[in-house]
């Protein structure tokens, strides 16, 4: 698989290589003002081929992805959640319902513009997949052995970034009781008290699951490795 995207340049790329692309350009963009440039040259490449239609990011790769889902990535390397909200705005007056599909994508970008009314046409409740996690936390655990993906806290990490999402809009729009109740219920209602508790800090601490399973899997590591 190449590291280079479609116009033949180095950029976050598919499937295995996009782990590798996204690393390099992780390092090398803040540090270096030459690749941050080059950097948003090709995002602005990548935005100005989706507003023109042309919706795929390197279609003749084995796995080719959504053009919009690449041109956020790049954002999220540069700091640029505007350009995101920005993007999403004029695919959305261009393809609607294409831009629905991709509006999860976005919608950390949107409420950071505090367009708190977008925002509220494409969240759903969060408290609909209180269930779904539930049902995960009695076959899978939280912080699995080596070898097996964390799943649960994975589901744990997107149900609380939908509420925090959803409690920013609801305040943003004035409606701050809709969104004490919506913390309130969205804690209480998860069953295993780790669970909770890590809800807790991660309410506190945004990205605080991710830093717990990755901080757990390397001393898994260390200890294997017998440092």
């Amino acid at each position: 698989m190449s590291l280079y995207d479609d116009d033949g340049e180095l950029a976050p790329g598919v499937a295995a290589s996009h782990f590798m692309a996204t690393f390099l350009w992780e390092l090398l963009a803040p540090a270096h003002p030459a690749a941050r440039e080059a950097l948003t040259r090709m995002r602005d490449r990548q935005v100005r081929k989706l507003l023109d239609g042309d919706q795929i990011y390197s279609a003749d790769q084995r796995w080719p992805r959504s053009r919009f889902e690449a041109v956020a990535g790049m954002n999220d390397i540069l700091k640029d959640s505007r350009s995101t909200y920005e993007v999403f705005r004029q695919f959305e007056a261009l393809m609607p319902d294409l831009a629905r599909r991709h509006a999860y994508r976005a919608l950390p970008a949107i409420v950071e513009a505090r367009d708190f009314a977008l925002a509220e046409r494409y969240l759903s409740n969060p408290l609909d997949d209180l269930d779904f996690v539930n049902e995960l936390a009695l076959t899978l655990p939280l912080f699995p052995p080596e070898g097996a993906a964390p799943r649960l806290a994975a589901e744990l990490s997107n149900f609380m970034r939908n509420v925090r999402l959803c409690e920013a809009t609801l305040r943003g729009l004035g409606r701050g009781g809709e969104a004490d109740a919506l913390r309130t219920a969205a804690l209480a209602g998860i069953a295993p008290d780790e669970m909770r508790e890590l809800a807790q800090r991660e309410i506190a601490i945004p990205g605080a699951i991710t830093r717990e399973a990755t901080a757990r899997r390397a001393l898994e590591d260390r200890d294997a490795s017998g440092e």
